[in-house]
């Protein structure tokens, strides 16, 4: 009796948040009192997808003024509110285009079918979503990085480094390819690899420690698993005196040692300029192909660096230090 009294208090539980959800929605339901309304659909709250959004909107802003507005919904990292954020998203006569912000959002937004054009960007590998042969009009910007660059980086500031573990959400598409792509160039780099995975933020904690013995340094790919957790990781690197390396040089500002990612502010700003050439200049949305700028930077953090004790000769002048 008591477990069927907690299971319906838990289904109650469930109800009364999505119906408080959708009242939300309706409550501040957007008005055309602009010339154009992009509908934004935000993965999760953390440095690279707030600097995107950021960037986007700075961008539009710029080009032009006040003739553009902005419905902003953030899923908080749960596929399920992404969806409805989506399928309310296609269904607002009033918006003229959705931004999607990293792939949990984009796929959202591919399961709704509209004749909405839909911009996305912070998406690794668009094809491998089915993005370039979706039945929606797509365009936009991946953040897919140089794994070349990130080995460089690796050999660069820690040079006697001879194991690596891979650290990722085995559950993200955008981790699963940037992880193979990071695994082959450590591999024909000469390392030794070892991999350990997690599914969801809560099981960080648990595993954490784990990846971090037995190795020489700690690398994790485009994952946003790792950029909500990003501090308490590096925390848990620096403790355990481990070089940390990750793919988004934003995350290197919470923690992590270094970077040689993308500059999320500036893909936003790319996707920006997508916008603005279908919505104000006429161009199909189709005559855009999906990119990655050429805008990487080697990031060091200086008092991680320092605390790790590595060598100052170590770092080259074109390392920007934060």
């Amino acid at each position: 009796m008591i477990r069927l009294i907690n299971q319906n208090k838990t289904v109650f539980i469930g109800v009364a948040l999505l119906t408080i959800f959708i009242l939300l929605l309706v409550i501040t339901r957007p008005t055309k009192s602009h010339r154009f309304t992009i509908g934004i659909l935000q993965t999760a709250s953390h440095p690279a997808l707030d600097a995107v959004a950021k960037g986007f909107k700075d961008y539009l802003h710029e080009k032009l003024g006040n003739t553009i507005a902005f419905v902003e919904r953030n899923a908080q990292g749960n596929a399920s509110q992404a969806q409805m954020i989506a399928h309310y998203f296609h269904g607002e006569q009033c918006l003229d285009g959705i931004f999607a912000i990293a792939t949990t959002a984009a796929q959202a937004a591919m399961q709704h079918n509209s004749n909405k054009p839909l911009f996305v960007a912070a998406v690794t590998d668009p094809e491998a979503i089915g993005l370039k042969s979706s039945t929606i009009p797509a365009c936009g910007i991946s953040d897919m990085i140089d794994p070349d660059k990130q080995v460089t980086l690796l050999k660069t500031l820690v040079p006697d480094a001879k194991t690596v573990t891979l650290f990722y959400n085995i559950g993200e598409i955008n981790a699963q390819t940037t992880a193979k792509k990071l695994h082959d160039a450590l591999i024909d780099a000469g390392y030794k690899i070892k991999t350990v995975n997690v599914t969801q933020i809560s099981e960080v904690p648990l595993v954490i420690d784990r990846a971090l013995k037995m190795t020489d340094a700690l690398i994790s790919p485009i994952d946003n698993t790792v950029a909500c957790a990003i501090t308490f990781i590096a925390q848990k690197a620096l403790e355990a005196k481990v070089p940390f390396i990750v793919s988004d040089n934003l995350l290197v500002e919470r923690g992590a040692l270094a970077a040689a990612g993308v500059n999320y502010y500036e893909i936003g700003r790319a996707a920006g300029s997508c916008v603005f050439e279908v919505l104000h200049e006429g161009k199909k949305v189709t005559a855009i192909d999906f990119h990655t700028p050429d805008i990487a930077d080697y990031v060091v953090n200086k008092k991680t660096f320092d605390s790790l004790g590595l060598d100052p000769a170590l770092l080259p002048d074109n390392f920007i230090l934060v």
